[in-house]
């Protein structure tokens, strides 16, 4: 079973619910590679991750909120 974390909540134009973003929990997601080093076993988002990373980042960018973006 996937464990789930939950990112926040998002509005959309023409929804009226909120909808919950949730990301795969990946904090086991490491393994060791040939030199004994850990790396990441996923290593690329889904592009449906991409585009609500996208949203959520233009937002924080034009409410002025200085958090590291994605």
């Amino acid at each position: 079973a996937i464990s789930w974390l939950t990112l926040g909540n998002e509005e959309l134009a023409g929804i009226k619910q909120k909808l919950t973003v949730l990301s795969p929990d990946l904090s086991g997601a490491l393994a060791l590679d040939e030199d004994s080093a850990l790396e990441p076993i996923y290593d690329r988002i889904s592009d449906a991750e991409q585009v609500m990373l996208l949203h959520r980042d233009a937002a924080r960018l034009s409410a002025g909120d200085p958090r590291k973006l994605q």
